[in-house]
């Protein structure tokens, strides 16, 4: 999924409009949704050098300390480690896709976790369906910036083929 520049200015801006009340005043419900919506443009950027194979990119996104725990790989922390994986992954022949689900702000509005769903498909002219699963964030705000402080995946089971006609 592909967003314009212009969609993200969209974006923020009515993230920043949705803060302060009809009166000007700042409304604490519109806070946790302001927060909300500035992790949604994280999300936005992770999914735009996702596609674009930056794994640079990909690594800003992450805190220094960030714990990477996806299924079937080791453990990793920290940035360098995460963006090195990433490198190295982007260069197979398939395209991830990531679909958000739900976004949870804690309390104190510092860290909120992110759910949704995946799928792998090949980059051949099939675009054959290769896995999907679910993924877990957490986020937390360092400074002003949400960066991921943990990933986590999982798969799901894979389907039965049907039986070929012969």
């Amino acid at each position: 999924m592909k967003m314009t520049n212009k969609m993200i200015s969209a974006i923020m801006i009515t993230g920043v409009l949705s803060f302060v009340g009809a009166d000007g005043a700042p409304n604490p419900q519109d806070d946790s949704q302001s927060e909300i919506q500035k992790i949604n443009v994280q999300f936005v950027r992770f999914q735009q050098a996702l596609s674009a194979r930056d794994s640079a990119a990909l690594g800003d996104l992450y805190l220094a300390e960030a714990m990477s725990l996806l299924q079937n790989q080791p453990a990793r922390k920290g940035r360098v480690s995460i963006e090195a994986r990433w490198k190295q992954s982007l260069t197979g022949p398939f395209i991830l896709s990531l679909a958000s689900e739900e976004i949870n702000l804690s309390s104190s509005r510092q860290e909120a976790y992110q759910r949704g769903t995946f799928e792998i498909h090949s980059t051949d002219p099939s675009a054959a369906l290769l896995a999907s699963g679910k993924w877990l964030y957490l986020w937390r705000k360092e400074s002003d910036r949400w960066r991921i402080a943990l990933e986590m995946d999982n798969f799901n089971s894979p389907k039965a083929q049907k039986p070929s006609a012969r």
